[in-house]
């Protein structure tokens, strides 16, 4: 399956809040990128 860019954004502190009733639900998976590197986690929308 394909993957989609449904959400990006830049975070300049410890935290950050997305904004997630536009998606429908399902599962998601998210990418936290930063200087030391990245990881992906699965989101799952209810």
């Amino acid at each position: 399956m394909p993957l989609l860019e449904v959400l990006s954004g830049k975070c300049n502190a410890n935290s950050m809040a997305l904004d997630l009733s536009s998606l429908q639900k399902g599962v998601y998976f998210i990418r936290l990128q930063t200087a030391k590197g990245s990881v992906e986690k699965k989101l799952l929308v209810e």
